[in-house]
């Protein structure tokens, strides 16, 4: 709110206007409506309860934790289009100057193809692997023809000799003649 952004309520765990999916599994799902619309700036944001039914075996075991799974609460934003750099300068406050974040614990997954969305973390000191091998983990797929979303995971770990965990993803949501939506 702080930025501007209109806050919006969570939605249900059921979506009641997509059939795309069975649950809300992300903060995607009650933001959707908004592309087709288009996206007053700067943009909208929720904190989203979510429901992940794969891998449900790993909900009864108790020695793991569950790596974006199950039931949880998320929180995410939905940007209008051409606020990158700012969307990036918001992230990297929240969690280096904020949060207090050493840098040397977090880590950017991407694809080379995706450097423009990589450039800034690397710029400012985060490591980026880049994993050309797996594109396919760094690509969404909204249920909604002709769009699509490319980007990079972030990952954060205790303090070294820890492992990294997923923390989360920065999107850019286009169609397919990669004119960015969100």
């Amino acid at each position: 709110e702080g930025h501007g952004y209109q806050t919006l309520p969570s939605a249900d765990l059921l979506p009641q206007d997509d059939q795309s999916v069975l649950f809300t599994g992300a903060t995607i799902t009650p933001l959707k409506g908004f592309l087709a619309k288009g996206l007053s700036s700067p943009g909208y944001c929720l904190v989203q309860k979510c429901f992940r039914s794969k891998r449900l075996d790993e909900m009864i075991d108790l020695n793991k934790i569950p790596d974006w799974t199950h039931y949880f609460t998320m929180c995410g934003m939905l940007a209008a289009p051409g606020r990158l750099d700012e969307i990036s300068d918001e992230a990297y406050t929240l969690l280096i100057e904020r949060l207090k974040i050493d840098k040397n614990n977090l880590l950017i997954l991407a694809v080379s193809e995706d450097r423009d969305l990589s450039k800034y973390w690397k710029a400012r000191g985060i490591r980026v692997e880049e994993n050309d091998g797996d594109k396919e983990s760094y690509r969404w797929k909204y249920g909604i023809p002709d769009i699509h979303g490319r980007g990079i995971n972030f990952l954060l770990r205790k303090d070294e000799g820890h492992p990294y965990r997923e923390l989360g993803n920065l999107v850019s949501i286009e169609n397919l003649e990669g004119e960015v939506k969100a």
